[in-house]
């Protein structure tokens, strides 16, 4: 029951957001000066689609009676091939404007903490952020491509902002932290996420962070920028109203493979080694159909190897010569893939994996050069 009452208030929400607001945008409209332009920031949850918080922004004019919230995360969740789109990295976003009200009462609901920041500006850069939302939400800009560390709610109002502000907001990363280890944290309470989003991304990741594209790291840098005040918890989550599964842990892991090595039933090894491989495959598939360039160039795919279907393959039909051939390539692939995974911040998460293939690999090949050592006399 609470899970449709979810998804009707989000259904209920876009619908409400997406309205056109036409009495406001038929015509300029010019702030008093006592009008107040706030960032937003939406803490944290557990859920995959709130692990990195929410960015937006508030326009409030006591005068005008207005009180309104930006938002440039809003997207249709019933858009035609949606998941396809995605996954492509052409599904559509866009700004929508709803009443502040609205916006609290949502993140209210769901029970997620809401920070408040209000920008010190003069009355001319007030209305020249505001002309610029009002400009945006007017024109087709309202509808952008959504990119996971590009283009997102957070550098959409970075973009608006570094419009007006003066030193321009950057992200500050003196220690070169990497994209990958900025995002790990985040996914503390979420083993499996983690993984499969390690998994899945390529090199780019693995490049130095240069852009600020989290909302609590732009949080972090308005806090420390002089044309801000002070930070206003409006809403704080009263309680964790999302449990983190008992299995979702590296120890379930762990408990599976070490069942999987000693009790060594060919289905299940034969199994494992498919889902790896079939893994693989799709990696290469989408890192040459996505246009999320985070995809490109997944050096995954040597734990995650297309190999390992051809391995199994080989091993069904007992070629022993193949399988001897194909398990020491795969050997090798698993070598450098420990060398260069060494450094990375999932190198530990992936680990168990990469034992796990390592042992198969080497009882098939032992096994198969015993049979061809046995033939050759």
């Amino acid at each position: 029951m609470n899970l449709l009452k979810k998804i009707f208030l989000k259904n209920l929400l876009f619908l409400l957001a997406l309205l056109p607001f036409n009495g406001l945008f038929a015509q300029p409209v010019t702030l008093s000066e006592n009008a107040k332009i706030s960032v937003l920031t939406v803490g944290t949850a557990d859920e995959l689609h709130s692990l990195f918080g929410h960015t937006a922004l508030r326009i409030n004019d006591a005068a005008l009676g207005l009180d309104i919230t930006y938002n440039f995360g809003m997207f249709n969740f019933h858009t035609p091939n949606f998941y396809l789109k995605f996954v492509k990295g052409d599904l559509e976003y866009q700004l929508a404007v709803e009443e502040f009200a609205d916006f609290m009462f949502h993140y209210q609901y769901v029970n997620r903490t809401v920070w408040e920041q209000e920008l010190d500006l003069n009355p001319q850069q007030k209305q020249q952020i505001f002309s610029q939302l009002q400009a945006i939400y007017t024109s087709p800009d309202r509808h952008y491509i959504y990119k996971f560390i590009d283009r997102n709610c957070t550098t959409k109002v970075v973009d608006v902002l570094n419009q007006v502000l003066e030193p321009k907001l950057s992200y500050k990363n003196p220690k070169q932290t990497t994209y990958r280890a900025v995002l790990y944290p985040y996914f503390k309470n979420n083993f499996y996420e983690n993984l499969g989003i390690s998994l899945i991304f390529g090199t780019k990741p693995d490049a130095v962070a240069t852009s600020l594209f989290l909302p609590l790291d732009l949080l972090t840098q308005l806090e420390n920028h002089n044309q801000t005040k002070q930070t206003l918890t409006l809403y704080q989550q009263r309680y964790n109203n999302v449990s983190v599964p008992w299995w979702n842990n590296i120890y379930t892991l762990l408990a599976f493979l070490i069942g999987l090595i000693f009790w060594n039933k060919n289905a299940l090894n034969y199994s494992f080694l498919l889902l790896l491989g079939v893994l693989g495959i799709f990696f290469i598939w989408v890192g040459s159909y996505s246009y999320h360039s985070e995809l490109l160039w997944n050096y995954n795919v040597l734990l995650c190897n297309p190999l390992l279907v051809v391995l199994v393959f080989f091993r069904l039909l007992q070629k022993h010569k193949m399988v001897t051939f194909l398990s020491s390539l795969l050997f090798l692939f698993l070598g450098i893939y420990i060398v260069y995974m060494f450094n990375k911040p999932h190198f530990l998460s992936v680990l168990p994996l990469v034992f796990t293939v390592m042992i198969l690999v080497i009882r098939y090949f032992r096994a198969s050069n015993k049979v061809l050592k046995a033939t050759a006399y």
